[in-house]
């Protein structure tokens, strides 16, 4: 059958109905046993994730990438892309001459020559490939189906049990000490939560480089000269004061050079590593970030960092059993993350780009509740559990049921088109991480397959424990 003039898109719709006419084998002759064709990926990365198969007998799990061309996959760059590292197979209408694609640690990436395997039955339809895909992605599994049998409920009871496994469980990887070093920790934490994805390794690094301790001479100092300070030291480690900006707004060439030069003073050296990523939204840039932690570090600095928000936790315990709670911890959150209303940064993407169209608040809602996720509430949790303080403990899990969510992503999204359920059904911070727990513990790990998946049964247990404790 000829297959020439055909787009990558039918090839995917292929890969995902699994149309073939014969037993597959890779170009070296191993036979392939599809037990999961993995779940189609429309955004950045390889086009099919969490696929499992059998090469010759050996189970393999991991992406799968599909191409026309075996060339392409130099073509487009995965050769040089990390999230190409893990590719389990690469499916490919026809073999070219050249080197064979590699994967992250070198070895080469079996390959599926699948034109000779199509069945041509399935022509007419691949007309409308790119429909057949779309409607894969919004097909709700069992548990999906289970669900809608039951009333909400049962469905929140499964996720807020995976969101407190999941709060948990990251309490549990941080390895808490004395005083000094919870302190630390947090401040890492919080670096790395207000880091996004693009900058959170980074922001580690910083965190590292320049310790809490080290900033504790700075943060003595008058607001502005602290100010510089400590962003001298940061930006200038990051590269943000490499090059001057050319042109622009006088105010912000100034401070650049204010800047510049107190760290060439200091005579410290840049960051080494992979370069800090460009693009990316203007409100999430690495520099207003960096402007906002500084009034964080200093607001808190001044009556001792972890005491400090010990001292705003406690200070919101006595509204436990107040309906207000979540606006009150929301303020709270916010308060600590304020920013003077001078603060030119308010209106600023970085030193070469023009200023926002309107002032911005340096860190948003969203990322207040990242922060709370994945840095302020699990550092707390291990230090309560640690200590016994069942007190502390409590409130985080009550904060945990009534902030407000992080902005959705991908593992949310497919969770929720996987459940038939409603972005106003997981509007809470457990809500938001529940699902993206249910999805690493079920759909992300893919052992059994949906034919084979515990959570339906979940659902439907979780379901019969709500309605009889209605009776």
């Amino acid at each position: 059958m000829e297959w020439a003039g055909q787009r990558e898109v039918v090839l995917q719709a292929c890969w995902a109905r699994q149309v073939w006419t014969n037993t597959l084998k890779t170009d070296c002759g191993k036979t392939i046993a599809v037990e999961f064709a993995g779940w189609p990926n429309r955004g950045p990365g390889p086009d099919f994730s969490q696929a499992r198969l059998r090469l010759d007998g050996r189970e393999y799990q991991g992406p799968v990438e599909i191409h026309l061309s075996e060339g392409d996959w130099f073509h487009h760059g995965h050769d040089r892309d990390s999230a190409y590292g893990g590719v389990i197979l690469h499916v490919v209408l026809q073999r070219t001459p050249g080197k064979p694609a590699l994967n992250a640690q070198g070895a080469e990436i079996p390959v599926l020559c699948a034109g000779e395997f199509m069945d041509p039955f399935y022509r007419p339809w691949m007309a409308e490939a790119e429909e057949l895909l779309r409607r894969r992605e919004a097909l709700p599994g069992r548990c999906g189906v289970e669900a809608l049998k039951g009333d909400t409920e049962g469905l929140v009871r499964v996720w807020r049990r995976a969101a407190e496994a999941r709060a948990q469980n990251k309490a549990q990887r941080l390895a808490m000490g004395t005083p000094k070093e919870d302190g630390q920790k947090l401040f890492e934490e919080i670096f790395r939560s207000l880091g996004y994805r693009e900058y959170a390794q980074p922001f580690v690094e910083l965190a590292k480089q320049f310790p809490l301790e080290s900033l504790w001479g700075p943060l003595k100092l008058p607001y502005m000269k602290a100010r510089e300070e400590i962003l001298a030291r940061w930006f200038g480690w990051m590269g943000f004061l490499a090059v001057e900006p050319e042109g622009g707004d006088p105010a912000l060439l100034e401070e650049f050079r204010l800047l510049r030069s107190r760290w060439q003073g200091l005579n410290m050296p840049l960051r080494t590593g992979d370069p800090v990523p460009g693009g990316g939204r203007p409100w999430n840039a690495p520099e207003r970030r960096l402007v906002a932690m500084f009034h964080h570090v200093y607001q808190l600095g001044q009556e001792n960092y972890l005491k400090g928000w010990l001292k705003r936790l406690r200070d919101i315990d006595p509204l436990r059993n107040k309906e207000n709670l979540k606006n009150n911890a929301l303020e709270a959150l916010e308060e600590v993350f304020s920013t003077p209303r001078w603060e030119g940064w308010r209106r600023r993407v970085s030193f070469r780009l023009p200023p926002l169209g309107r002032e911005a608040d340096l860190v948003g809602v969203e990322r207040l509740a990242t922060v709370a996720a994945n840095g302020v509430i699990p550092v707390f949790l291990a230090m309560a559990r640690r200590d016994g303080d069942r007190e502390l403990e409590s409130l985080l899990y009550r904060l945990f049921h009534v902030l407000p969510p992080e902005g959705a992503n991908r593992k949310t999204k497919f969770m929720a088109e996987r459940l038939m359920i409603k972005p106003t059904t997981y509007r809470s911070l457990s809500g938001h991480q529940g699902l993206i727990q249910l999805h690493d513990d079920f759909c992300g790990a893919f052992l059994q397959g949906c034919a084979g998946c515990a959570l339906p049964a979940m659902i439907s247990q979780a379901g019969t424990v709500s309605s009889s404790s209605h009776e």
